[in-house]
C-alpha cells in the first residue's frame, strides 16, 4: 500500500513537472514570436464583435431563407435547394456566402423566378460583400490596436527595466535609497544610453532637465515610479487635456503671486502709493 502510494504520488509529479515544461515552452515561444501573442490577443479582443457580426449574417440567412423558400416553392429550385427554412439557410450560406457554384444556382433561380434572382444578388451583397468584409475590417482594427498597445506595454518595460538597471549598476544612487534627488536625475540624463532609452519611448529629455526645477520645487527627492510617472507625461505624442490646463493656470498664478511677493518686499510703500496714484490719474 506504501509503494503504491509513493509510485502514484511519484507520477503526479513527473506529469506536474511536464505541464510546467510545457508551459517554458509556451512562454518562450511567445517571447521569441511576440506576433504570435498579439494575433492571440486580438482574437479574444475581438470575440464580442465576431460574435455580433456573425448574428447579423444568420439573421440576415434566415430571413432570406423564409423568403426563398416561400416564392419558389413548387419550381425545381425550390425543390433542389430550398425546400426548408433549413435547406434554403444551408444553400444561401453556400451559394451566397462562400460563393461555391453560385453562377449556376443563381441562373436555375432566374428562369424560375426574376423576383428571387434580383433578392439572390441582394443576398450575395449584403453576406458575402457587407458583413463578412465588416468581420474582416473589425478583426484588422482589433489587432491593430492589440498590436499598439502591446508594443506600448513592452517599450515601456523595457524603459523601466533600463533605467532601474542604470540606476543600480552606477553611482548615481550614492545613498542606496532608491530614490532621485535632482541633482542625480541631472546626472542619469548625462548617461547617454538613458537618453536613447528615454528618446526612443518619445520623452523630450531637454523639456526634462528645464522642468528639474518645478519637479523638485516642493521636495527634495522622488521614487522611482514618480520618476516614471513624470516621464510618461513628458512624451511628445501626449495630447493636452483638460487637467494639464488646469495645472498650468495653476502654476501661472502661483508665479505670478510670488513676482507679487517680491514686488511689495522690494518696493517701498510711498513709491508703490505714487505708482497706483500716477497710474489712477
Amino acid at each position: 500500500g506504501g509503494l503504491g502510494h509513493a509510485s502514484d504520488a511519484s507520477i503526479l509529479r513527473v506529469l506536474r513537472l511536464l505541464r510546467l515544461s510545457r508551459m517554458a515552452r509556451m512562454a518562450r515561444l511567445f517571447r521569441a514570436v511576440p506576433e504570435l501573442l498579439v494575433m492571440i490577443k486580438g482574437m479574444v479582443a475581438a470575440t464580442r464583435s465576431v460574435i455580433v457580426t456573425l448574428s447579423m449574417l444568420t439573421l440576415i440567412i434566415y430571413v432570406f431563407g423564409i423568403t426563398f423558400k416561400q416564392l419558389l416553392a413548387g419550381t425545381e429550385p425550390g425543390r433542389t435547394y430550398f425546400a426548408t427554412v433549413p435547406d434554403a439557410m444551408l444553400s444561401l450560406v453556400f451559394y451566397g456566402v462562400i460563393l461555391d457554384g453560385t453562377p449556376d444556382v443563381v441562373t436555375e433561380v432566374g428562369k424560375a423566378s426574376f423576383i428571387c434572382f434580383v433578392l439572390f444578388f441582394v443576398v450575395i451583397l449584403l453576406a458575402s460583400f457587407t458583413v463578412l468584409n465588416m468581420l474582416i475590417g473589425v478583426m484588422c482594427e482589433t489587432v491593430r490596436v492589440v498590436s499598439t498597445v502591446e508594443n506600448e506595454r513592452m517599450n515601456l518595460s523595457y524603459t523601466k527595466d533600463k533605467l532601474a538597471y542604470l540606476m543600480r549598476n552606477s553611482s548615481l544612487d550614492a545613498d542606496g535609497n532608491e530614490m532621485l534627488s535632482k541633482s542625480e536625475l541631472k546626472s542619469l540624463l548625462n548617461i547617454p544610453d538613458a537618453c536613447i532609452v528615454l528618446r526612443d519611448l518619445g520623452v523630450d529629455v531637454v523639456s526634462l532637465v528645464d522642468v528639474a526645477d518645478i519637479i523638485f520645487e516642493s521636495r527634495e527627492e522622488i521614487d522611482f515610479a514618480t520618476f516614471m510617472s513624470i516621464v510618461l507625461q513628458l512624451r511628445e505624442g501626449n495630447t493636452a487635456t483638460v487637467r494639464d490646463l488646469i495645472l498650468h493656470r495653476k502654476f501661472v498664478q502661483q508665479e505670478l503671486s510670488k513676482i507679487h511677493t517680491l514686488l511689495e518686499a522690494s518696493v517701498p510703500a510711498n513709491v508703490r502709493s505714487s505708482i497706483i496714484r500716477s497710474s489712477a490719474g
